[in-house]
């Protein structure tokens, strides 16, 4: 028991080394400079919500079936003028990147579990360990490179007048909610002042 336990912890960590270093090999991904519009945001695996993500991109796990990714927000398809055919486009697009996603997330999870049973083994073969390790790290960067794609896919679905609207939408919207943000922490720190503290000292 205290065996399984061990193989499962050391393939986790294994796992999680072999992708921090494959991943450093194609650092330049995120490096590469990009239109303020797209906000790829991040893309671990089950990665966290875009935000605004690509083109305005809201977090509807149900349309796309990945977390972190969904359709065009609705409100903000309106105002840059995006037509029935631009939205039968895109719902192609997610749902093919969603079958992708489903064979791609299995093939990697598969291929976890047989790194987790060659560690479990007394004397695991240490050059079968590396080359499925090799195996794992190439399937996420397959995963990371179809979400880049069709990401890329989407930006070529809208007109460059309509990519400058949304551009200018989400700028806006971000700057708005920095103004809130702001506003929000004086009041709080008015609140903080004129409390029982604040009114203790006041008298």
């Amino acid at each position: 028991m205290k065996r399984t336990i061990l193989a499962f912890l050391t393939v986790a960590l294994m796992t999680i080394m072999a992708y921090i270093i494959f991943a450093q090999d194609v650092a330049p991904i995120s490096d590469n400079p990009q239109p303020r519009f797209m906000g790829m945001g991040r893309m671990g695996r089950g990665g966290p919500g875009m935000g605004f993500g690509p083109f305005g991109l809201a977090p509807m796990d149900q349309m796309a079936g990945i977390k972190g990714f969904g359709i065009l927000r609705p409100d903000l398809m309106e105002k840059i003028g995006i037509t029935r055919e631009q939205k039968d486009t895109i719902q192609k697009i997610l749902s093919e990147h969603r079958k992708d996603m489903i064979k791609k997330d299995a093939d990697r999870k598969l291929a976890e579990v047989d790194l987790q049973e060659m560690l479990a083994k007394e004397k695991p073969d240490m050059n079968l360990v590396k080359n499925q390790m090799q195996k794992i790290a190439n399937l996420n960067a397959d995963i990371q490179f179809a979400k880049i794609k069709m990401q890329m896919d989407l930006k070529n679905v809208l007109t460059d007048e309509q990519k400058a609207k949304l551009e200018k939408l989400i700028q806006d919207q971000r700057t708005e909610m920095k103004e809130k943000m702001k506003e929000k922490m004086k009041d709080t720190k008015g609140m903080g002042r004129q409390g029982p503290m604040g009114r203790q000292r006041n008298k």
